[in-house]
């Protein structure tokens, strides 16, 4: 591809740093103090800042002056690879957690270089670069060392403005999740009783004079089984046609995800039949993060659950399986079963346990107002994601356009 060569980093960089290796002794100040924490794709998030003294900032800042428009790339930890474009135009102190990247205006854009680390073969890259036992990283010396694909400035400029308008386009349809995620939990703190209230603040019209809402515990209402254990399913009865067996990784946010969800054969789905779901099964992680839970859909309708999953099964027509699901997603109600989970290390539910969680319900009229409402939610949550992921795609398949393959490019 003409006019593309391969440069070192270092070679187009006019700096390579990184903040303070000692964390601050103050905790309070005049000036913002950012870590990995707060370095998001593309956004700085200060939601979370922390704030140190004048005195330790100054000595901080003197060796790694941030300079508004440098890239801050993540280099420690979980969050490696992370980065922004440095967009505050005040001084601040950062950790050594987060690298500085200041292009030779001259030969590297700043937009074109963070765009550039967001690339497929340069995150490839930065996660082979990392070492380390309890904390992973990348140092300065490797991170100087990274081969990037450069074209000329003007081009570099088309680039940069090409993928920003994406961008752009990006965060105005991510605020707008945020708006729907925000509704939502606004609408279950009124839509259900507060802790140790019988009635919500919120109460559709034809509900006004109806009765207080009633406490029963998970087990009245509900058959809650948990799945096979190892002795009864393994790894290597996993076929590649059959049907799918649920785990934790495949609860969803709002329902399950089955795409890549392992599948055994016919005879061992007879084998297993008393571990298959029916639409309107709630299943929770058994491990891990315990609050988590989904709701069985016609899709999953005769699939699999495994053993590190709960199922409630809702064992009367009193009571709405999607208004169960609804009110276990109620910040409260996580609180509740968090609470309750056993194990130091890893965080554990069982049948037992969850059978004692208590809720609060309405009649089922009530339960079936109230979900119809969160559902439809639901609905414009499920379909904003999707736009957002499309999104996305859109952009990855076009970087791969704007961008050339490592073998296409002059050293």
């Amino acid at each position: 591809m003409g006019g593309w060569e391969t440069k070192r980093l270092a070679d187009v960089c006019e700096k390579i740093m990184d903040g303070t290796h000692f964390s601050p002794k103050s905790k309070s100040g005049s000036h913002m103090y950012l870590t990995s924490q707060n370095i998001q794709n593309g956004i700085i998030e200060l939601s979370n800042i922390s704030y140190i003294s004048e005195e330790e900032h100054r000595q901080i800042y003197d060796k790694c002056p941030v300079k508004k428009n440098d890239v801050l790339l993540t280099k420690d930890g979980a969050n490696t690879g992370n980065c922004a474009i440095n967009n505050i135009g005040y001084e601040f102190s950062l950790l050594s957690s987060v690298a500085v990247l200041r292009g030779n205006k001259l030969s590297l854009n700043h937009i074109f270089l963070y765009q550039t680390i967001l690339t497929d073969n340069i995150q490839r890259i930065i996660r082979e670069s990392m070492s380390g036992q309890a904390i992973t990283r990348i140092t300065l010396e490797k991170i100087g060392n990274f081969l990037i694909s450069i074209t000329s400035i003007e081009e570099q400029q088309k680039i940069a403005d090409c993928l920003s308008s994406i961008d752009e386009l990006l965060t105005l349809e991510t605020q707008k999740l945020a708006t729907l995620k925000s509704h939502k939990k606004g609408l279950m703190q009124q839509l259900f009783p507060a802790e140790g209230e019988t009635v919500p603040k919120l109460r559709f019209p034809e509900f006004r004079n109806a009765p207080e809402w009633e406490e029963k515990q998970l087990g009245e209402i509900s058959d809650i089984k948990t799945g096979p254990f190892g002795s009864v399913l393994h790894e290597s009865d996993y076929v590649e046609i059959g049907t799918p067996i649920i785990t934790v990784e495949h609860l969803g946010e709002l329902g399950i995800i089955g795409n890549n969800a392992p599948k055994v054969s016919y005879s061992d789905k007879i084998r297993l039949k008393a571990y298959q779901l029916k639409e309107g099964d709630i299943i929770f992680s058994r491990v891990g993060s315990v609050d988590r839970c989904a709701i069985t859909g016609k899709t999953e309708n005769g699939w699999l659950f495994s053993g590190r999953i709960l199922r409630l099964r809702i064992i009367n027509s009193e009571n709405l399986s999607c208004f169960i699901k609804h009110l276990l997603k109620y910040e409260p109600s996580k609180v509740k079963i968090r609470d309750s989970a056993v194990g130091q290390t890893m965080p554990s539910l069982n049948t037992e346990i969850l059978k004692k969680i208590s809720l609060c319900l309405p009649l089922f009229p009530e339960q079936q107002k109230i979900a119809d409402c969160l559902s439809a939610v639901d609905e414009l949550i499920t379909a904003q994601t999707q736009k957002l992921d499309t999104l996305k795609t859109h952009k990855k398949g076009l970087m791969q356009q704007l961008f050339p393959a490592a073998d296409e490019v002059m050293g």
